[in-house]
């Protein structure tokens, strides 16, 4: 409707192309690999723990819709925010500059990266270093791709859509505080959620999750 049926792009080719191959690869595939939401012993301990497969626990019609709901509110989010600040001729630089539809977009897609990332720890039992390591990756791949396309490593016109965006995103106060926002609205619900349906509605995992914690916190207190 905001392109008016045009089939405008918001986003660069290259960087579109690189979303799923480069730059969110590394923490989702850490997830699936490394991620254990609780031992091998408990896990033994607690065998009712199998039945959330069978009983389709984490694969059913109120899950599904959950998660598009919070896809949902992710886009709603990182798109309108910053389309509202930026688009239509507002000026969010010092220079006084409108910002076009790609910085526009550069910011968006920075959201997403962002928000993609930070959804993924939310979801992650087992954090370590590798976690952090796989986010900063994530991070550092966009800035090395946005970087050679606006022309920002090099100084010469790479992608001419591109090219200056970073320097006008980085030298912008008002679009670091887009960026703060928009993710702290993005991850900010996901978490009230998840602490309201943890708290009301626990799963087994969760109750054997905090059994654990608890189990662990009273031997801490009974060593000192």
């Amino acid at each position: 409707v905001l392109s008016g049926f045009s089939g405008q792009k918001l986003y660069n080719d290259i960087l579109y192309q690189a979303y799923n191959v480069v730059i969110s690869m590394a923490p989702i595939t850490l997830f699936g690999i490394l991620d254990q939401d609780v031992s091998k012993k408990v896990s033994l301990r607690h065998p009712e723990l199998y039945t959330a497969g069978t009983g389709r626990v984490y694969l059913n019609i109120p899950v599904a819709f959950t998660w598009m709901l919070s896809g949902l509110w992710h886009a709603v989010v990182v798109f309108f925010i910053p389309y509202y600040t930026m688009a239509d001729g507002n000026t969010a630089h010092p220079d006084g500059k409108s910002s076009d539809i790609w910085l526009l977009g550069s910011v968006v897609y920075l959201l997403v990266t962002i928000v993609v990332n930070l959804r993924a720890v939310l979801e992650t039992c087992y954090l370590s270093w590798m976690t952090a390591a796989s986010i900063a990756f994530s991070l550092f791949f966009w800035t090395l791709i946005h970087g050679f396309l606006s022309g920002l490593f090099t100084g010469s016109v790479v992608s001419p859509e591109l090219h200056g965006s970073a320097e006008r995103m980085f030298g912008s106060p008002m679009i670091w505080i887009i960026i703060l926002v928009c993710t702290s609205l993005s991850i900010c619900a996901d978490m009230q959620g998840k602490g309201i349906q943890c708290c009301l509605f626990p799963t087994t995992l969760q109750r054997v999750q905090e059994q654990v914690w608890l189990e662990k916190t009273s031997r801490k207190v009974a060593s000192q």
